[in-house]
């Protein structure tokens, strides 16, 4: 896949973790701090679609969106079996250096979760509102992609 930056537009997914079924509060990932946007809270997991080789194919959203979970959230375990992703939808998110089509999935999941220390400096649930509030008063603390995400999954928006 391309690396961020070569303005080549490219394929990605992300997840939001719900801990119950009313959906007012969402797990969030803090990227490790050795890696870009280290510190910045993020969705619950997500990444970029990768080339398999072997059948000469790209993944597909689901692949990538289960394997990004195994890979940091559920660091040297088995995925949950009742860990199911719900496709919320795509959008388009156009920049210069980093064009996107974001492929966003859902699923309602308490815990435990097991975060890669290399990916993943910690994750926590927060409040949607609370969120949305610490947003807009230290958008530094998280990456533009959350926002993204969350502006599209309220409010339907799907061009940034």
């Amino acid at each position: 896949h391309p690396k961020e930056g070569q303005g080549i537009l490219h394929a990605t997914t992300n997840l939001f973790i719900f801990k119950n079924k009313t959906l007012r509060e969402v797990l969030l990932s803090q990227r490790a701090f050795k890696i870009g946007a280290g510190g910045q809270f993020d969705t619950s997991a997500g990444g970029h679609l990768d080339w398999i080789i072997e059948q000469n194919r790209a993944q597909t959203p689901l692949e990538c969106v289960t394997t990004e979970t195994l890979e940091e959230l559920f660091y040297r375990q088995l995925l949950p079996e009742d860990l199911n992703f719900i496709y919320a939808g795509r959008f388009t998110r156009t920049t210069p250096t980093n064009p996107e089509i974001n492929n966003l999935y859902s699923t309602v999941y308490q815990g435990p979760f097991f975060p890669n220390p290399d990916e993943v400096a910690q994750v926590r649930f927060i409040d949607i509102g609370t969120l949305q509030k610490e947003i807009k008063e230290n958008p530094h603390q998280f990456t533009r992609n959350l926002d993204y995400c969350l502006r599209f999954l309220l409010h339907g928006e799907d061009r940034f």
